[in-house]
């Protein structure tokens, strides 16, 4: 777990990869330094940070071991 390094999800240096799937949305938040990913899907009109936020919370529940 060294790679988080904040409470705040979107402050732990993760790359997103944004996707669009038709009127679906794909936000997948990857780790840089373990290269673990966490995928989160969404309808198109949602705001990209939200789905950036729930993909981010997801890697960190990932990282953690839960």
């Amino acid at each position: 777990m060294p790679s988080v390094k904040s409470n705040n999800p979107l402050e732990n240096g993760f790359i997103f990869e944004t996707t669009r799937l038709g009127n679906t949305v794909k936000v997948c938040a990857i780790d840089p330094i373990t290269a673990q990913e966490a995928m989160a899907l969404g309808p198109a009109n949602v705001p990209i940070d939200d789905l950036r936020l729930l993909a981010a919370k997801k890697l960190l529940r990932v990282l953690k071991g839960g």
